[in-house]
């Protein structure tokens, strides 16, 4: 066997014992000492306090004054009724209908849950809990002394309730601390954010970063929200062909450029319905066209740009860019005015250029 390798801060401490002759036997939980019995020098000093303290001088330096300290935080640290609140307290009480039985019990000695804080106070116990009379005006500064303190944090309706039942008692106290918490826009916006906060981390963890499309992109659009011409939904495409984004619309959706017979459907969609268009690398590798889309049951392509014009037997022919074909093979076709009935604004965009090619208004010999 090979010993332990020891770290840096092992073997200082196995030096530094080495010094002393001592023996380390095992000893059962239920009769070993105090963990900290080796920090209570008892026999150093008996009396402890005074003589603690004039040996340990640096650990009993005030590092905060009183002064220093906001009202609020020292209430929430302490109970501290101030002056003018025990006065209050102490008038409102001994003119409460709810309480003069009581008072008049404990005159007599009777009263067995209810006590004075002092023979000579005016102040009553319930549990060891200052009583307060039904004056809002007194719950309210208590119940603000309390959940307004930065220490407090804003609690919530049941640990604000908490922290009051610790030194006060009042008749219908859990439904006034309920109301005056809620009815605190500030705290209901945080528990409303703290609330989002927690589900989208739950969210979050089977999500991954949305892709970030630019205009021009092409993109594949998930065919599941679009009625086709097809049978069954299983024999559809799963990704209708590319389209190009034009813009982005918020943070999450897109607005596409769609084909002329697609006016009913809405031309933005959901980020979580696209897929990115990977070109291929590979030299000379010709992309597939995309299948063609059905027009009132007739397959029909879609044009890319109209590129020439002509007069034919007294007919106007069109010279057409197709989309989806990267190759030259079938890329352009000439094709009769009538196919284009479909893609009137490429059309237009082409004599708007062309003014002197053969158009629809051309005189015909």
């Amino acid at each position: 066997m090979s010993s332990k390798v020891l770290t840096c801060f092992q073997a200082h401490w196995a030096a530094f014992n080495s010094e002393f002759h001592f023996t380390i036997t095992y000893c059962p939980g239920r009769l070993a000492t105090l963990p900290d019995a080796l920090s209570r020098w008892d026999d150093v000093y008996t009396e402890r306090g005074v003589d603690f303290i004039s040996k340990n001088l640096q650990n009993f330096q005030q590092v905060i004054k009183k002064d220093g300290i906001q009202e609020s935080i020292l209430f929430s640290i302490k109970v501290e009724i101030f002056s003018d609140l025990v006065d209050k307290i102490q008038k409102e009480l001994w003119q409460d209908k709810d309480y003069k039985e009581i008072l008049k019990q404990l005159a007599r000695g009777e009263s067995v849950t209810y006590c004075f804080l002092e023979p000579q106070a005016k102040l009553l116990l319930f549990k060891d809990r200052v009583v307060i009379p039904s004056n809002e005006d007194i719950q309210l500064n208590i119940l603000q002394k309390r959940h307004d303190s930065p220490l407090a944090g804003h609690p919530c309706q049941e640990k604000n309730l908490k922290l009051v039942k610790r030194d006060f008692y009042w008749a219908c106290m859990n439904q006034f601390s309920k109301d005056y918490v809620s009815s605190l826009q500030k705290v209901v916006k945080e528990e409303l954010e703290s609330a989002i906060r927690r589900l989208k981390k739950y969210a979050d963890r089977n999500r991954s970063i949305p892709p970030d499309f630019q205009p021009g992109d092409k993109v594949w659009l998930a065919s599941k929200n679009i009625e086709t011409t097809r049978p069954t939904k299983k024999l559809s495409e799963r990704w209708l062909r590319p389209f190009e984004v034009i813009k982005k619309m918020g943070s999450h959706a897109y607005h596409f450029k769609l084909p002329q017979h697609c006016k009913s459907v809405h031309t933005v969609f959901h980020v979580s319905l696209l897929e990115p268009v990977k070109q291929s690398s590979i030299p000379n590798c010709h992309q597939l066209p995309p299948p063609p889309v059905l027009v009132e049951e007739q397959e029909e392509w879609e044009v890319a740009q109209v590129l020439d014009s002509k007069l034919k037997i007294g007919k106007l022919w069109y010279l057409v860019e197709w989309k989806g074909f990267s190759g030259d093979q079938g890329r352009t076709t000439w094709e009769p005015a009538s196919s284009l009935t479909n893609s009137p604004d490429l059309v237009k965009d082409f004599h708007s250029l062309y003014s002197e090619r053969p158009g629809p208004n051309t005189s015909r010999v």
